[in-house]
């Protein structure tokens, strides 16, 4: 049985474009956004928005053009005890010059009567620029959900065969570098022990995303 040892094996990231490295990115009118929120500043929030024309908001309740709307639920949010926010851009696209688009997965904490409790909201924003400002032109938003753990399914038992021979890594980075800079994309390097089920659950999860693509 092979264990105890910690081979390493590489994804060309063949799912990973520039655009892809580029949802990573900041987007500096988000953090002027979230700390609006944070503060609970409604009148800096709706400065955010586009008024002419108004912007759009979706959520399960429908459509709305109504100037405030969006603004208010989030300064709502923060009456009721908004902490530890982190909008996290899981997506961003550069739609045409002067207008990006934003897929979003807004954490934070609220007070509740047992206590502070963890919440998410997903989220998609588009922002256009007017002049010097960038303001939301169109918002649809989920509904304000509790936030669970998320972890990765675990296998029965480890895939003691899932990792190629340790001494063929060298070689495997050697080539992965190689094909990754004749296609211009990146490399993720992965790590794991072979007897570990979190290794073999993240790679099965890897591996699935790529065959999919």
């Amino acid at each position: 049985m092979k264990t105890g040892r910690v081979p390493c094996t590489v994804i060309l990231s063949l799912l990973f474009s520039a655009s892809a490295a580029s949802a990573q990115s900041a987007f500096a009118p988000l953090d002027l956004w979230a700390n609006a929120v944070k503060s609970g500043d409604t009148a800096a929030l709706t400065q955010l928005y586009s008024v002419a024309p108004p912007a759009q908001t979706k959520t399960s309740q429908g459509v709305t053009q109504e100037i405030g709307a969006e603004p208010h639920f989030w300064a709502a949010l923060a009456v009721s005890g908004i902490s530890d926010l982190h909008p996290k851009i899981l997506e961003i696209e550069h739609l045409q010059p002067g207008v990006v688009a934003l897929v979003l997965r807004i954490e934070f904490n609220l007070r509740t009567d047992s206590g502070v409790q963890p919440f998410v909201v997903d989220a998609s924003q588009i922002w256009a620029q007017e002049g010097n400002d960038w303001r939301i032109v169109q918002t649809v938003r989920g509904d304000l959900a509790p936030r669970t753990a998320r972890r990765l399914p675990e296998p029965a038992k480890p895939d003691t065969d899932l990792y190629p021979p340790a001494q063929e890594a060298p070689s495997e980075i050697k080539a992965a570098l190689a094909r990754a800079a004749r296609d211009h994309k990146r490399v993720i390097l992965v790590f794991g022990a072979t007897g570990a089920t979190t290794a073999t659950s993240s790679m099965r999860r890897f591996t699935r995303k790529i065959s999919r693509r």
